[in-house]
């Protein structure tokens, strides 16, 4: 009995035990109706009767689990045990079986469904079930675990302890020694709280941990009495599912028209080249913003690589970047923007280096004002975030849609507590930039200026250089690449920055690509889109028509298309742009045969000049067709 009752080895001895087949535990406690018990254990050795069981199963969109389901149930009688499966609900999770092998697929359908197993030897019956919850593995997963030290639930004598989250309560059953709740959440700061009413919530334990294994809020019951907790979740399976920010397509080869694509690396815009002049490389402030100095031992300052005892804290972009130290004093630090004009879409975006979930009563804010300054909400707080330090490992993208069409100022602004005694953290902010899918506007400083290194003679934190779990982005393990909406190829190197695409499917069309970054079984938002068209380029050569070259190439402001025509014949001379559109017609009509020279000086067939980029020469005849491409640069 002392192996198979959990209590009796914590020093807790029940004054009855009922033990039946397989020395399975009936009834252990101090009560005395012990009858049915009883019962049901003498029942249970002349008939059919279940022996094991299958915990409740969480899994994710289309995967499968298997069960060997031969030792739930045992007949005394020695009969042959048949089965029959069932799902309450085959949209979520369906059952299927294979002799004594039962699977469990998951489908496309978010939600819980019972999964029962019917036992049949003889002219007995027996059933059981278990519970199986499907989640979409690109939302946000959080599950809650809750443990019991004891084994024997958070409850004693009819009193019971719980969580209460989103309105419903979560505990550890009578007789369970642990127990999960998976919930799919919006991005967002969550409240819950833990309630003791049995005296005994030192023996419970909780969990709520995200779909990546980090740990979001955790802690243990105590004394009798409500305790109040929050955790924050990050949008889509998290921030660090950072998607390739640009993507490019191009005709790589003359003859057979496939399309090369090429984007940049997650996390580092094009190339780098956004944040040229942005990057507080001239001054900090840089010219135009504004400084709040509350503390002028501490504020924001400009410093090239600081050296601390962990290691240095080097520059993302450029030579320099904004540090804001910590302090023994009174601080209360602002480093303010200048003012900007925010179109459809757009995102705030900087490198950071900052401890996240200060326990201090510090904060770390960005915030956003919409009347030059005079009032500022906030769009961001480290100390809201969960433990950790973010050390340049990934930047922080704000989302700016909300505030579309406005004149905005932004302000990173570090305050310490009620107490007034500085902050406990050192800041490093480090290439800012304003970006949509299009574009990005710079918020400008100056150009480079000398470089330069500080030893620091304080350490990062005034805790000392004592690092939490980093909070990095998640292992890139590969891309996929879609055409007009479907994917067409998995590349499966981290690394890789282009792909060629060599099955067009119909040429003359206009084609539709985008690139997704993939972390593990998780995907990324799709790159921004681009649009290429893939003309029909057959080369047949007659006589001595050939198409020979334009020159320069690339050219600014006007290249020559040079060819010679076998005998008199009509001529078109197109230039199109990358969708495919007619840009100028340099020719149609006929030309005698031998050598032409048509040049064109970067106009469309309006007269206007056209904007810098790669444009397509074409040349036809009856019976000689040639593409080119060409590259305009201003």
């Amino acid at each position: 009995m002392y192996n198979h009752y959990a209590a009796f080895g914590n020093g807790y001895v029940p004054f009855f035990a009922v033990i039946g087949p397989g020395y399975q535990l009936y009834y252990g406690d101090n009560g005395a109706s012990v009858t049915p018990y009883v019962n049901q254990a003498v029942n249970d050795f002349n008939h059919l009767h279940q022996i094991n069981s299958i915990d409740d199963q969480i899994i994710g969109y289309n995967e499968s689990l298997s069960f060997d389901i031969s030792n739930l149930f045992i007949d005394p009688n020695g009969n042959e045990i048949s089965f029959t499966v069932q799902s309450n609900n085959a949209d979520i999770a369906s059952a299927e079986l294979d002799g004594n092998n039962l699977t469990v697929t998951a489908g496309n359908t978010s939600g819980s469904t019972s999964v029962i197993i019917n036992a049949t030897a003889g002219e007995d019956n027996a059933s059981c079930d278990f519970n199986v919850t499907v989640y979409d593995p690109n939302s946000n997963i959080v599950t809650l675990y809750m443990h019991d030290s004891y084994g024997d639930g958070w409850g004693y004598n009819g009193n019971f302890n719980y969580i209460t989250f989103e309105g419903q309560q979560y505990s550890c059953g009578q007789g369970e020694s642990e127990n999960q709740a998976l919930f799919e959440l919006e991005e967002g700061t969550y409240t819950y709280t833990y309630t003791a009413a049995d005296g005994y919530g030192n023996e419970n334990t909780w969990e709520f941990v995200a779909a990546d294994g980090e740990v979001l809020s955790e802690g243990q019951g105590g004394s009798n009495g409500t305790t109040e907790y929050t955790f924050t979740v990050g949008n889509g399976g998290g921030d660090d599912l950072i998607a390739p920010e640009t993507l490019t397509a191009d005709i790589t080869n003359d003859y057979e028209n496939n399309v090369l694509l090429t984007w940049t690396m997650p996390g580092e815009g094009n190339g780098g080249d956004e944040f040229e002049g942005e990057s507080f490389e001239e001054s900090v402030p840089p010219a135009g913003w504004d400084a709040v100095v509350t503390n002028v031992a501490q504020s924001w300052m400009q410093e090239g690589i600081v050296s601390y005892p962990s290691g240095d804290v080097v520059p993302v972009d450029g030579e320099f970047q904004a540090k804001l130290g910590w302090d023994y004093g009174h601080q209360d630090e602002w480093l303010i923007s200048d003012n900007y004009t925010l179109g459809n879409g757009m995102f705030l975006n900087f490198w950071t280096y900052c401890h996240y979930g200060s326990t201090h009563a510090d904060h770390y804010y960005v915030k956003i004002s919409t009347d030059n300054g005079s009032t500022w909400t906030e769009l961001w707080d480290a100390s809201a975030l969960p433990e950790g330090d973010n050390m340049y490992d990934s930047p922080v993208n704000i989302d700016l849609n909300a505030y579309a069409g406005e004149t905005v100022k932004f302000a990173w602004q570090a305050v310490d507590g009620p107490t007034n005694d500085g902050l406990w953290y050192v800041w490093f902010i480090d290439a800012v930039s304003i970006s949509d899918e299009e574009r990005v506007i710079n918020i400008d400083t100056a150009d480079l200026v000398s470089y330069s290194k500080t030893i620091s003679e304080k350490p990062y934190s005034r805790a000392g250089d004592v690092k939490v779990v980093a909070v990095k982005t998640r292992d890139l393990t590969g891309f996929k690449v879609y055409r007009n909406g479907e994917m067409i190829s998995v590349v499966s190197n981290p690394e890789a920055r282009t792909y060629t695409d060599s099955e067009i499917p119909v040429q003359n069309e206009t084609y539709t690509y985008y690139v997704t970054a993939l972390y593990g079984d998780q995907e990324s938002a799709p790159s921004p889109e681009v649009e290429i068209f893939v003309m029909d380029n057959d080369d047949v050569f007659t006589g001595s028509t050939a198409y020979l070259g334009s020159y320069p190439n690339p050219f600014n402001p006007s290249t020559s298309v040079k060819f010679s025509i076998g005998k008199a014949t009509d001529v078109s001379l197109v230039i199109y742009n990358v969708k495919g559109q007619v840009v100028r017609t340099l020719q149609n009509g006929m030309m005698e045969a031998g050598p032409h020279s048509v040049q064109w000086n970067g106009t469309d067939d309006h007269n206007k000049s056209v904007a810098s980029g790669v444009y397509y020469v074409r040349l036809n005849t009856s019976n000689y067709s040639k593409t080119d491409k060409i590259l305009l640069m201003k």
